[in-house]
């Protein structure tokens, strides 16, 4: 589908490549729209693209959305599976559910933020939505079933459980600074957060680094931490 008003509408290209012999294009498929965000497992690969609806509300704006395409391919090939469209706009990369060949994302609107897991051939699953309502949201992140959403201007991350697609739930609210500001997965278990300290001296400044095992995911146990302060 493209969109009259959509600037960056185009063809959207999923190529499949030989890598031992680069002059080998095993295969190539050719879509309508374009492709903004690109996420891949070992077995597929998703793209997102959004646009604004045709028709406008009442005040005249249209309303924001995004196309999730997934395609799966093989050794010698790659075929189109499905696509899906979210509210709003998707939020960080989307998650590949290994156990259904689906992906999980989540997606910022208007007036809250939802997280939407997709099957093999990119149809509803589960859904839970009317999280942070008129927040801004600065990041997410998937740790094995669990997700983690932080807000732009707030010291928690709200805990996601999509363990069961079907019914996806908000566990809890994990309260710290550096869990909300960046978070780098090392494993499945293990999270490394920083903190940025006293971003407006540039003398007694510094950044915070914080280790957190996620074992237990209503509640990330804090494992270590270690300050770099002083000028950078």
């Amino acid at each position: 589908f493209i969109a009259v008003n959509d600037p960056d509408a185009s063809y959207l290209f999923a190529t499949l490549t030989n890598i031992e012999d680069f002059s080998d294009k095993v295969d190539c498929l050719a879509v309508l729209g374009s492709g903004k965000t690109v996420s891949c497992s070992s077995d597929a690969i998703v793209f997102t693209r959004g646009f604004v609806s045709v028709d406008a509300d009442e005040a005249g704006n249209h309303k924001t959305l995004t196309e999730i395409y997934k395609f799966d391919f093989s050794e010698d090939s790659i075929g189109f599976a499905g696509s899906y469209v979210v509210d709003g706009s998707v939020i960080g990369n989307i998650c590949f559910n290994s156990a259904m060949n689906g992906v999980v994302v989540a997606s910022k609107g208007v007036a809250s933020t939802g997280v939407y897991v997709l099957g093999e051939k990119m149809e509803l699953i589960g859904k839970l939505e009317g999280l942070h309502s008129g927040e801004n949201i600065r990041g997410i992140k998937f740790i094995g079933t669990v997700c983690y959403i932080y807000p732009e201007n707030a010291v928690t991350a709200t805990v996601i459980d999509f363990s069961d697609p079907a019914k996806p739930k908000k566990t809890g609210v994990f309260e710290n600074m550096g869990f909300a500001e960046t978070v780098y997965s090392v494993s499945e278990n293990i999270l490394i957060c920083l903190e940025t300290l006293n971003p407006q001296d540039s003398e007694q400044g510094g950044i915070e680094l914080s280790v957190f095992g996620t074992e237990n995911s209503d509640l990330p146990q804090i494992l270590s931490e270690y300050e770099l302060t002083g000028k950078l």
